[in-house]
């Protein structure tokens, strides 16, 4: 089929509209702090036969034709969009915990998924399925479809809403997402099984099976069911492995020329040979995803992982950007409630889904031992069926496997548990922050990082009102904690009564959780990355929690650091690596990430945390002291590189501040002797408090300091005057 000038044009005017919609509408639900791919769908369903089609159905059938070149060219888009979204999906199939959560997962996955799933599809066998089954549907697929929509839970959304609440770093979270992950891992294998049972019905279907096999219900089962168990299992095994070697040669010139080329030629690939084995392509789509992710995450190669790391990051902005948004669109175009949706079907679809599916994770974990609160959350937060269920959907209904009346269902049912439980959660979250908060009779200082702890902050713009001398105004802010003995993060309190949102970062994810909460509590809009700052992936999560959550970076505050006190002669090449690590490589990678993500705007303000040890020399830092040598370097070389850009870079040195384990030093045995003595080698006659060193990052992260950059800050109390 050929496309005439004027049917260009039809299809570029089409896809306009398609994209403002789907934009305006989700910027419009994110605003609201709702999904904002719901947003998406709701775009395309005012611009279909459920609103615009209702008012003016000729305009919408001339705008969005059924058949002809347009439909097939947005037809294509759709398709694209839809292997593009589970090539991302299989990239976030990836989720780190301890040993407690992980068994708490499988047995709350196994409830969730086997029961819901059995309940489903003995609706159908004692209902029956020609109420709801398309051209190509059978009992048996309606049966599996039915107790998929019934078990699925929405790994996107559930997401995007624990990210929007900032508690992606929590044990419940971590819980929720293994759960999910596991569930749609064995829900997709059955779905591609279910798809290559109607594409075998079909007239135009294609690959292994049909060219050399029967169409008996039971062998067209069992080699489905064997092709796509064999495909998962080796590109588990093989896959990751296969893509690294690839990627590493010299001769594969397309990695060489374009990483992000070659992460594309990966996904159709792996949709490629899905297409020639007869298995749907949506699930070569997920595996091609899951393979090249992990492969890039487990290289060992820094340079190769920086690449990768931009060639995700230019993947997932132009599909997000573009075809992801215009498939969801079209989902909600082609959706007609007033003639699709039977309201008495959908409301008992939805309760029986939703009872099953809750009651059965809730019961779960009570066994687990979660408690009454929590296993609320999570049978509430493994409800929502989100971009899965409408997923379901769609792909169930272009393969004729489900008729227009339960495509409608699944759409809304998707829409709707969703919504309940990004409600459910944010107050249950309220609650949380109001039983957290300090009593008003003792407020006392917030703690955020200090000095040597190990976090960088980053912060965005939000609004240029400000007294002479307060510190940086609403802005979007990233520490990260690699905290040692003693040290509690002090600055992002400084920076949250400044107006500050704030992206808290550190390796310790439940101390990070709890500070979250006290600044949360204390009125502070703060988002959490868990992560080492010395490894490329943790550290560029950080910054892109910024950017995602608040669309721009504009100071980061790099802070990470450990604190060995050692002579040389103790200190192992181990140690050194550890040191060098967090406290040279984690500030490189941070100072990186940020600047990259300052760019755009031609404007930023880095601080980075050395020490009166990166100055001059002192005794048992043969280790620290050096590396904090490499925090002054960078900070002198970065700001001359930098200027012209806009982009500030300065330090702060602090001497020995009365931390944690400082204040403890006079309960233990010669402790206060040797605290008097430190007061007394400084000029001044004390130690320095964490709030001072917080007020002096404050001023060079401040508009106040604009002038200011290449500047090496001591707060020590006249220490190196001396």
């Amino acid at each position: 089929m050929t496309l005439s000038t004027v049917d260009v044009a039809h299809l570029l005017v089409a896809l306009l509209v398609l994209v403002v919609a789907a934009h305006a509408a989700g910027r419009l639900f994110a605003r609201f702090r709702q999904p904002p791919v719901i947003g998406e769908i709701v775009g395309g369903l005012l611009l279909g036969p459920t609103v615009l089609g209702a008012l003016a159905p000729h305009f919408t059938a001339r705008l969005f034709p059924a058949t002809g070149p347009v439909a097939t060219g947005l037809d294509a888009v759709n398709q694209i969009g839809l292997l593009l979204l589970m090539f991302l999906a299989g990239a976030e199939l990836r989720i780190r915990a301890g040993t407690k959560e992980r068994r708490t997962a499988a047995i709350i996955a196994a409830a969730g998924l086997v029961l819901p799933f059995a309940v489903g599809v003995l609706v159908v066998l004692l209902i029956g399925h020609r109420d709801v089954a398309g051209p190509n549907g059978t009992a048996l697929s309606l049966a599996l479809v039915f107790g998929i929509a019934t078990a699925v839970a929405a790994i996107p959304v559930i997401s995007r809403i624990i990210m929007d609440l900032g508690i992606q770093d929590t044990p419940f979270a971590r819980i929720v997402l293994m759960v999910a992950v596991a569930e749609d891992a064995v829900l997709y294998i059955v779905l591609a099984v279910v798809l290559g049972l109607a594409a075998a019905r079909s007239d135009g279907a294609g690959g292994l099976w049909n060219a050399i096999g029967t169409d008996a219900p039971l062998p067209t089962m069992a080699y489905y069911l064997v092709a796509t168990l064999v495909f998962f299992a080796v590109c588990t095994a093989w896959g990751p492995r296969l893509f690294r070697w690839l990627a590493s040669r010299r001769w594969n010139l397309v990695e060489r020329q374009n990483p992000t080329a070659f992460r594309l030629a990966a996904l159709f690939a792996g949709v490629a040979v899905c297409a020639a084995l007869g298995i749907n392509t949506v699930f070569g789509a997920l595996m091609a995803g899951i393979c090249a992710a992990r492969s890039d995450s487990g290289s060992g190669d820094l340079q190769a992982e920086g690449r990768s790391l931009h060639a995700w990051e230019a993947i997932r902005h132009f599909s997000l950007a573009f075809f992801v948004p215009v498939y969801f669109a079209l989902v909600g175009l082609r959706l007609d409630l007033a003639r699709q949706l039977d309201p008495v079907f959908f409301v008992w679809f939805l309760a029986l889904a939703c009872l099953v599916k809750g009651g059965s994770v809730w019961l779960a974990g009570m066994v687990t031992g979660e408690g009454r609160g929590a296993s609320t959350r999570l049978a509430v937060a493994l409800n929502a069926r989100g971009t899965p269920g409408i997923l379901l959907a769609s792909v169930t209904y272009g393969a004729g496997i489900i008729n227009a009346h339960f495509f409608a269902a699944l759409v809304l049912m998707s829409i709707v548990t969703c919504q309940i439980a990004g409600f459910w959660l944010e107050r249950a979250c309220r609650r949380d922050a109001r039983a957290t908060r300090p009593p008003a009779a003792r407020p006392g200082p917030l703690t955020a990082p200090e000095p040597e702890s190990t976090a960088p902050t980053a912060i965005p713009r939000r609004s240029r009102d400000r007294t002479p001398g307060s510190p940086p105004p609403a802005r979007q802010g990233v520490p990260h904690h690699r905290r040692r003995a003693g040290h509690r993060p002090r600055h992002g309190g400084t920076l949250r009564r400044g107006g500050a949102r704030l992206v808290l970062g550190d390796i310790d994810g439940d101390a990070l959780g709890r500070l979250a909460a006290r600044l949360t509590a204390a009125g502070a809009e703060v988002r959490t990355a868990v992560g080492d700052v010395a490894d490329p992936g943790a550290a560029y999560r950080m910054t892109d929690t910024a950017m995602e959550g608040y669309g721009r970076l504009d100071v980061l505050v790099a802070n990470a650091g450990v604190l060995p006190l050692q002579r040389i002669t103790e200190a192992t090449p181990q140690d050194w690596d550890h040191v060098m690590a967090v406290d040279g490589r984690g500030m490189f990678l941070s100072c990186k990430y940020a600047i990259e993500a300052m760019l755009p705007n031609r404007s930023g303000s880095i601080v980075c945390l050395s020490s009166i040890s990166g100055l001059a020399g002192q005794e048992s830092q043969s280790t620290y002291g050096p590396a904090k040598f490499v925090a002054s370097g960078l900070t002198l070389h970065l700001a001359v590189e930098w200027a012209a850009h806009g982009i500030r870079v300065n330090a702060v040195a602090p001497g020995t501040i009365r931390t944690e384990r400082v204040r403890r030093l006079p309960d233990e045995p010669g402790g206060a002797d040797y605290l008097a003595d430190v007061a007394r080698r400084h000029p001044l006659g004390r130690i320095g408090e964490p709030a001072e060193v917080a007020a002096a990052i404050c001023f060079l992260a401040s508009d106040e300091a604009s002038f200011v950059t290449g500047a090496i800050l001591p707060v020590d109390g006249g220490y190196l005057a001396q």
